[in-house]
């Protein structure tokens, strides 16, 4: 068994646990996309049993999941232990099976509902990506009062009340709708009261903060835990705070992922990544960062992609699409690489251009949707601009391409991940664990190497096959069972 301690909060670099991380359907969001994400689908694919242990507010947990096709995973989730709502039945619920007054009127709009009482905005109700509710905002006066937030599982999980615009604090409920406690939200020191209905199930009436009241449950759970269990912790503050006394009880892998380590991180944390049995990472400069934190560790270097369902496909495509990544280009650079890629495009009798970007903030997205009518307005039948959301969504847009191709300096390793279990040849700008010049990959220094690079596998069967043998043995080092054989090794020792 595999405990699996992810880090999904709402806020990086902060101490909250209650925050929401779920979006309405419209803002662009990556949730879960990370190398946990990578290794619950690696235990799944290959039987290992493995539980994931949640300790932020996650109301929307089962949709999350399924965005990522990450099925059937079993979860203790500390939020469900305090709202008393473990084990909660799946159950459809409708924004029109609430009480409403009786002259409010319902207004369909492209990205929500609005319900409108005497010509006044009187509640807004906004969904999820699959449909179902997300929160219904209420005003008074056109101002903010309250919100009501919705569990993906179809009941009512907490009520944030607003003073003056503002949250002034927030309760949570069980499945019968009645609040087990409430945390005031505009003082510092986040004074938790609980209901006096319900005080049997807690030890103390008031709580300093949110995390004081996790750490009481968290405690319980972890003690009825047998010593010795295989924990696998994403590393990142919060976590370490509330589980390192545990690590010298049971066997402790702590996965670092490019998204959550800074400097002040790893200052923040140094005391606790001495207590681990065993560090992970994805990228060699995270291994320079703690040598030069002189901080012991196992040098196991880790594939977190999706395993490829339809592996060295590309080539029986009827059509050439290329797959660029955008991120991490500046934009001089961005234009010169597609007028070159565009140039070389009739030699290989013409080819479409995905252009791939997990940009989330929107004016930047729009930027690059302006960037492209400017520079390139006669060619956008051939160019697709795509913002992905989801692991999913973007390997579904890997199995469209023939190659892969990430120039920036600091290349994505979860692109190159999914590109090698992918059996999809890349071109890069620098050499990472997943890519071997003239293997799997063609490295170039300077951009006047393009045309040699695309030549290398769009002329050249032979070279597309070896490259194929190459992405197998790389496979293996990095995936499947011998992946987790290894792992399990480490621990044991």
């Amino acid at each position: 068994m595999f405990y699996v301690v992810p880090a999904w909060y709402a806020q990086k670099d902060s101490e909250d646990l209650s925050g929401q991380i779920s979006r309405p359907w419209y803002e662009p969001a990556r949730y879960l996309d990370d190398d946990m994400t990578g290794y619950l689908r690696l235990l799944q694919e290959h039987g290992q049993e493995s539980q994931l242990i949640l300790l932020s507010y996650l109301p929307q947990l089962d949709q999350l999941l399924q965005e990522e096709a990450l099925y059937g995973l079993a979860y203790w989730s500390v939020f469900d232990v305090l709202q008393d709502t473990v084990d909660a039945p799946q159950r459809f619920l409708s924004f029109r099976d609430l009480l409403w007054p009786e002259r409010a009127e319902f207004v369909y709009t492209p990205f929500l509902v609005q319900v409108r009482l005497d010509n006044r905005l009187f509640a807004r109700v906004e969904f999820a990506a699959a449909g179902n509710l997300l929160w219904i905002d209420y005003f008074n006066n056109d101002q903010l009062f309250k919100r009501l937030v919705y569990d993906a599982r179809g009941f009512l999980s907490s009520q944030i009340t607003y003073q003056a615009g503002l949250p002034y604090c927030q309760d949570y409920y069980n499945l019968a709708g009645s609040w087990q406690f409430r945390q005031y939200l505009q003082d510092s020191s986040a004074k938790l009261v609980i209901n006096p209905v319900h005080q049997d199930r807690f030890k103390a009436t008031t709580y300093a903060s949110i995390k004081e009241l996790v750490v009481e449950k968290l405690t319980a759970y972890l003690t009825s835990l047998t010593a010795g269990q295989k924990f696998l912790v994403a590393a990142e503050a919060r976590n370490l705070d509330l589980l390192q006394d545990w690590f010298s009880k049971h066997q402790v892998a702590l996965s670092f992922w490019e998204d959550r380590l800074s400097q002040a991180t790893l200052t923040q944390i140094k005391g606790s990544l001495t207590r681990a049995k065993l560090l992970l990472s994805n990228r060699p400069l995270t291994w320079k960062k703690l040598e030069n934190n002189q901080l012991p560790a196992t040098n196991l270097l880790q594939a977190v992609g999706d395993k490829g369902t339809e592996f060295g496909k590309s080539q029986e495509l009827a059509g050439v699409s290329l797959y660029l990544q955008l991120d991490g280009l500046d934009p001089e650079t961005r234009t010169s690489l597609l007028k070159l890629l565009l140039a070389q495009a009739e030699t290989y009798s013409g080819y479409d251009v995905i252009l791939v970007s997990q940009e989330q903030d929107a004016r930047k997205r729009e930027a690059l949707k302006q960037w492209l009518n400017d520079y390139f307005p006669d060619v956008s039948s051939r160019l697709q601009l795509r913002f992905p959301a989801s692991s999913f969504e973007q390997v579904s847009l890997l199995q469209q391409a023939r190659l892969l191709i990430d120039l920036s300096p600091n290349p994505n390793l979860k692109l190159q991940a999914q590109g090698l279990n992918l059996g999809l040849p890349q071109i890069v700008a620098c050499e990472t664990p997943y890519v071997d010049h003239l293997k799997n990959a063609y490295i170039i220094h300077d951009l006047q190497e393009l045309p040699q690079a695309l030549a290398h596998y769009l002329t050249r069967l032979d070279y597309w096959h070896q490259a194929l043998a190459d992405m197998v043995m790389k496979q293996s080092q990095y995936q499947g069972l011998a992946l987790i054989h290894q792992l399990k090794a480490e621990l044991d020792k």
